[in-house]
């Protein structure tokens, strides 16, 4: 089978964000329902899947919506693994190597 595209997913706990970058991060989605948001951010039943391989300014766009510095450093953290999407997911297992919030 011929897959030309291949991405590394990280699938990491919400507890890896705080609860207001969780708000922001649905503020930016329905943004971009309206072509004004995040395009590579997406809602998902228990949390977001963020697809930072689709820009080059991740950083600068989650900074713009006001994402915190934590939040901002363990997704780069992971980038800096090799993965290029990050799945924060409700019941998924906590890292010890990135910060947490309880929330």
């Amino acid at each position: 089978m011929q897959i030309n595209e291949r991405h590394h997913v990280a699938v990491i706990s919400t507890g890896h964000m705080t609860g207001s970058d969780s708000q922001r991060f649905w503020e930016a989605w329905k943004k971009q329902e309206a072509g004004r948001g995040i395009f590579w951010v997406q809602q998902t039943e228990y949390g977001w899947l963020l697809r930072i391989s689709a820009s080059e300014d991740w950083r600068a766009e989650l900074f713009n919506a006001q994402v915190s510095p934590e939040t901002v450093d363990n997704i780069a953290a992971l980038e800096a693994a090799g993965f290029d999407w990050i799945w924060f997911e409700r019941d998924a297992d906590r890292v010890e190597k990135l910060a947490w919030q309880e929330w």
